[in-house]
């Protein structure tokens, strides 16, 4: 499916995966962590499932923000693009988040250091259901080498699913 109008950084490539990932997914709960104004967001509920898009929506953590807060374009994306009823958008820190459900599939596109990439599947990894897919964004992208070295290093016990472009998406358990 094409991608929608909306802005982002998200290749057809990768879109597709995000769709997939989401029709292929166990039964259980699909979170994402970080929207920005919602692209991500929509390729995935369009598939029909419901979408946990915990995201602040405060801005960039920059001193100067580089991107405004995002939560009015955010919600205005959801209700153009019809999938306001599909998505579940949790206003806070993914961490700060109390979660207790089976997760089928993360996806995390938020910060992206190595350390908040280890805070983020950290914190849910405990939910990740037999069968769980984990996505991660800006895998091998220049400018966000901490992705990289924190999949490489820390979960290369996880066997890769598949990658398009910078997406990765492993097997969870």
């Amino acid at each position: 499916m094409k991608l929608p109008d909306v802005e982002g950084w998200l290749t057809q490539a990768e879109g597709d995966l995000l769709a997939r990932c989401c029709e292929e997914a166990p039964s259980g709960a699909i979170v994402e962590l970080g929207s920005y104004v919602g692209l991500s967001t929509i390729v995935m509920a369009r598939t029909g499932r419901f979408i946990h898009s915990i995201d602040p929506h405060e801005g960039t953590m920059h001193d100067p923000p580089i991107y405004p807060p995002s939560w009015d374009k955010f919600k205005n994306n959801l209700w153009l693009h019809d999938v306001h009823r599909q998505v579940i958008a949790i206003r806070a820190c993914s961490t700060e988040v109390r979660w207790h459900s089976p997760i089928a599939f993360l996806y995390i596109d938020a910060e992206h250091t190595y350390a908040a990439a280890k805070a983020d599947y950290e914190h849910f990894a405990p939910y990740l259901m037999e069968g769980s897919l984990v996505g991660f964004h800006d895998y091998g992208e220049p400018g966000c080498p901490g992705i990289t070295r924190y999949v490489d290093e820390e979960l290369s016990h996880l066997s890769m699913v598949a990658l398009a472009d910078h997406l990765i998406v492993l097997r969870g358990k």
